[in-house]
């Protein structure tokens, strides 16, 4: 069996842990999410329609649009 001091020392130990994860946890999730935002796609001047045929043997249809008003 293992001594209750050391027993003790242990689970404080892993408590002590868990306490730094924890309070560290934000600051990593805010440089993630910092990171995300100055990769954010710009927003796009095209238009994609797919329109899928209910029949396997007719063919789907896939326009491109050039939705930018100053085009």
């Amino acid at each position: 069996m293992v001594p209750d001091r050391i027993q003790r020392k242990t689970i404080r130990g892993r408590i002590t842990l868990a306490a730094a994860l924890l309070a560290l946890a934000p600051l990593a999730c805010q440089s993630a999410m910092e990171e995300a935002a100055d990769a954010a796609p710009r927003a796009s001047s095209w238009l994609y329609v797919w329109a899928g045929a209910e029949n396997p043997e007719d063919s789907d249809f896939l326009a491109v649009i050039d939705a930018d008003s100053a085009s």
